[in-house]
């Protein structure tokens, strides 16, 4: 999706396709890079972060994972290292988490048992949800959103409002 003055547009995009990058990149001066599940290889994306740098595209905002800046066995780990070889301005998300679970795999957690687990102890987790992405725009270098407040989950699980207390 390519985002205009006229709002979103869609457009055919396949990381693995370079005939699709040309089309992709028309006009964009920055991209949201999310590394689809089934690429596991940072070097898969050396062709389109090639095409993007071709195409004038100055800023990456990569979608990355807690811990990928350190931690070469995450896949995210190799989209990043290419990316910032390449000179680009960058921004790197790296959530422990997304809202989104809340709806899915915390879920029953939260709904049944009164609870997240995640390995926080009894800290924050940084959770992001697709709503704050637009805000990354603006960031310089890593972005995380720390905590969440109860209000912020409720919002992701209305029919779990009533089970929430304040402890």
């Amino acid at each position: 999706m390519r985002l205009t003055g006229k709002g979103p547009v869609h457009v055919p995009l396949d990381f693995l396709d370079p005939q699709t990058f040309r089309v992709a990149l028309d006009g964009c001066d920055s991209v949201f890079l999310m590394r689809p599940p089934q690429i596991a290889s940072g070097r898969a994306f050396r062709p389109f972060l090639d095409a993007a740098q071709d195409a004038g595209v100055g800023r990456m905002i990569v979608l990355s994972a807690k811990g990928a800046e350190s931690n070469p066995i995450l896949p995210h780990h190799g989209v990043e290292r290419e990316v910032m070889a390449r000179g680009f301005d960058w921004t790197m998300l790296r959530p422990a988490d997304f809202m989104q679970n809340f709806e899915t795999m915390h879920h029953d957690d939260i709904c049944l048992h009164d609870r997240i687990a995640v390995p926080a102890e009894r800290g924050a987790s940084a959770f992001i949800a697709l709503e704050f992405l637009y805000e990354t725009r603006r960031a310089t270098r890593t972005a995380q959103r720390l905590g969440m407040s109860q209000p912020e989950v409720s919002e992701f699980l209305p029919n779990c409002r009533s089970r929430w207390t304040t402890r």
